[in-house]
C-alpha cells in the first residue's frame, strides 16, 4: 500500500515540503495496467498529430488553394513549444489530471475545427488549437510517476516510452486508409475522436495526482520564453524560403535570442506563495 504526498508551502527549503495527506486505496496489478494502456495510448495523440497529417498535406494544399500548407506542420510546433512548459506549471497547481483532460478538450476540438473547415485561415486556427496536444506526453508521464506504485513505475514509463516507436509505423498507414477512403479531412476527425474517447476513460478510471506545488506562475517570463521559441521556429521553417542569410531569417534568430535571455532571467524558478 503506497502513501500520498502533496507539496504545499511550509517552512522546507525553498518555502515548501512534502506532507503527507491519506494512504492510498489498494489496487490491484490489473487495474494499474489498464491505467498504463489508457494512459499510454493518450500519450501518442502527440505523435499522430504528426505522423497522420503529413501524408494529408498534398490534399489539403489543393482543396484550399494554398502555397501555404507548411504552417499546419509550423503553428502547431510553434503553439505547442510556447504552451508546454505554461501548461505544465499550471498542472503543477491545479492537478495534472485535470489539466490534461482540458488539453484534451481543447485538442480534440482544434481537430475539429480543422476538419471542418472550409477555408485555410480557419484550419490554423484549429491547428493552432491542436498544438495544445504538445503537452500531453510530459503531463501523462509526471501522472504516471505521481500515481503508480513504486514497483510499477519503471515498467510503466519504459511501455509507454516504446509506444513512440509504434505509432511513427502505424501513423502513415492509419492515414492512408483514411485519406484514400474519405477524404484528408477523415484524418482530423479521427484525432478529434481519439482523444476524447481516451479522455473519458481517464476520467472516469485514473487517480489525479495527489502532489502540488503550490507557486506563482511568471507570466511575463513565460511570454519572453514563448515568444524566443516563437521566432527561432519561424527563422527554422522559413529559412529555405526567405534565404538562411537574410534580414528576416537572421532577424528571427536574433531576436529569439534576445528574448529568450531576457526570459530566463525573469523566469529563475517556482516563487513559493
Amino acid at each position: 500500500m503506497s502513501q500520498l504526498t502533496s507539496t504545499f508551502p511550509g517552512n522546507g527549503p525553498g518555502g515548501s515540503q512534502p506532507r503527507q495527506i491519506g494512504t492510498a486505496v489498494p489496487r490491484s496489478t490489473a487495474y494499474w495496467i489498464f491505467v498504463l494502456l489508457v494512459l499510454a495510448l493518450l500519450s501518442e495523440e502527440t505523435a499522430y498529430a504528426y505522423n497522420l497529417v503529413t501524408p494529408a498535406l498534398p490534399d489539403m494544399a489543393a482543396e484550399l488553394h494554398t502555397t501555404q500548407i507548411a504552417w499546419v506542420t509550423t503553428l502547431f510546433s510553434l503553439v505547442g513549444g510556447i504552451s508546454a512548459p505554461i501548461v505544465g506549471k499550471i498542472a503543477d497547481n491545479l492537478g495534472k489530471k485535470r489539466v490534461l483532460l482540458w488539453v484534451v478538450g481543447v485538442m480534440a476540438c482544434g481537430s475539429l475545427i480543422v476538419a471542418l473547415a472550409q477555408s485555410f485561415p480557419v484550419v490554423l486556427v484549429g491547428r493552432a488549437m491542436e498544438g495544445s496536444a504538445v503537452a500531453i506526453l510530459p503531463l501523462a508521464y509526471s501522472l504516471m510517476r505521481d500515481i503508480f506504485p513504486r514497483r510499477l513505475l519503471a515498467l510503466a514509463i519504459s511501455i509507454a516510452t516504446s509506444g513512440i516507436g509504434l505509432t511513427t509505423v502505424l501513423g502513415p498507414i492509419i492515414a492512408g486508409a483514411l485519406i484514400d477512403n474519405f477524404t484528408y479531412r477523415a484524418v482530423f476527425f479521427f484525432l478529434a475522436a481519439f482523444p476524447v474517447a481516451l479522455g473519458a476513460l481517464v476520467w472516469m478510471v485514473v487517480p489525479e495526482s495527489p502532489v502540488r506545488m503550490r507557486g506563482r506562475l511568471d507570466w511575463w517570463g513565460a511570454l519572453l520564453l514563448g515568444a524566443a521559441v516563437g521566432l527561432i521556429l519561424v527563422g527554422l521553417s522559413e529559412g529555405a524560403v526567405w534565404g538562411w542569410s537574410s534580414e528576416a531569417v537572421l532577424g528571427c534568430f536574433g531576436g529569439g535570442a534576445i528574448l529568450l535571455s531576457g526570459g530566463s532571467r525573469t523566469s529563475g524558478g517556482p516563487r513559493s506563495r
